[in-house]
């Protein structure tokens, strides 16, 4: 974040100089002091969450600094504006809102008043900026040309939340592979410990609705339940499906030469219906198998604790558990449990984080019908 707000003021100094009028240059005066301090601000909070001044200064991202040639690029002082204020400080601001609103609001409060802070200076400075880009276009300016700007650069700002996606799917990929290389073992590709979908999980999943219906005891599950394994494979097709859509989005010149242009259709709505299909699924199978099913239910907190009790161990993954037995590797995974106020905090955390994503599923759900019912 201080790289970006560092980088931003710098350049506009220069190019605010050269091309704007006396009014938009002072107020942007202004503004260029707003982000320099807001960067001063992020960058004293990050050394108090223990980061190296060296390594903060030092940081640089490749997408961003491309990001930013390409914002300076701007052919006057509006499209200036509209990619300072409309695109990349509407960006921010939402980024800050978004933070207060899902970070822990007891152990992360010196971050929440630094953002309501930097927000108390960029509100005014977007407002500012809303009224001058339609003084240009009452002037004379082209808003068609100020909308295309703006939709190029949009593009391109959301092409590197793309990006950093794929190369965070490329590193877990990277990961598994040290991970089993480390292990000096053979990996079974389809052993009790795999990710792999086997012929048993049909099995249980088979067992399982007869057990719904009382035709049949419920199934004994290993190390991963059938579900477990569905939840994590669905992110490989979420890549596959929203960044294959975004990679055409991206590069649509390069498409062109080999497609034809319909596929720019398919992939805008492939790219959208994915990511709707994605929050849909999260917050209602997810949250079910997870948290509201009654053995689970209000909420399961193994993942803020990372441990689980043993009964629960039992079982949930009785096979596992039978097998650790058996060998006698069962004592070196044995460790305390988390502390009251641990659990306490965990068990807060998660209400809030399921209550947020409830919302989020109203408010999905809301905007899709609407836009079916208008289309």
């Amino acid at each position: 974040m201080k790289h970006v707000l560092v980088s931003f003021s710098l350049a506009l100094v220069a190019v605010f100089v050269r091309r704007a009028v006396s009014e938009v240059k002072l107020e942007t005066g202004r503004h260029i002091f707003f982000h320099a301090d807001a960067a001063r601000l992020f960058r004293e909070r990050l050394t108090e969450q223990e980061m190296r001044p060296k390594e903060i200064d030092a940081f640089r991202d490749a997408e961003i600094d491309r990001f930013i040639d390409e914002l300076l690029s701007a052919a006057d002082a509006p499209e200036l504006l509209v990619g300072m204020h409309q695109v990349i400080g509407k960006a921010l601001a939402t980024a800050y809102r978004h933070h207060i609103d899902h970070t822990d609001p007891i152990t992360d409060v010196p971050t929440i008043r630094l953002l309501r802070r930097v927000l108390t200076d960029y509100e005014p400075m977007l407002e500012w900026a809303e009224g001058a880009i339609a003084a240009y276009v009452e002037g004379g300016i082209e808003e068609s040309r100020l909308a295309a700007w703006r939709w190029h650069l949009q593009r391109l700002l959301a092409s590197i939340g793309g990006a950093i996606f794929i190369g965070l799917f490329l590193w877990h990929l990277v990961y598994l592979a040290i991970r089993v290389a480390r292990s000096g073992k053979r990996f079974e590709f389809f052993g009790p410990t795999s990710l792999v979908p086997n012929l048993q999980d049909l099995k249980d999943i088979i067992l399982m609705f007869k057990w719904f219906f009382g035709r049949a005891p419920r199934p004994q599950f290993d190390r991963w339940t059938y579900w477990e394994k569905f939840d994590y494979w669905a992110v490989f097709w979420g890549v596959a499906v929203i960044g294959g859509s975004g990679l055409i989005l991206w590069f649509p010149a390069a498409v062109a030469t080999v497609l034809p242009g319909w596929v720019f259709n398919v992939a805008t709505i492939f790219h959208g219906e994915e990511a709707i299909l994605a929050a849909v699924f999260l917050f209602t199978v997810h949250f079910f198998n997870n948290h509201f099913r009654p053995d689970k239910f209000p909420v399961d907190i193994v993942m803020f604790t990372g441990r689980v009790p043993l009964e629960e161990f039992k079982r949930e993954h009785a096979l596992e558990y039978k097998r650790l037995v058996e060998s006698g590797e069962l004592a070196k995974y044995l460790v305390d449990a988390p502390s009251r106020p641990f659990t306490v905090g965990s068990k807060l955390l998660g209400f809030t984080l399921i209550t947020i994503g409830l919302v989020l599923l109203v408010l999905v759900v809301s905007g899709w019908v609407n836009g079916v019912l208008l289309a």
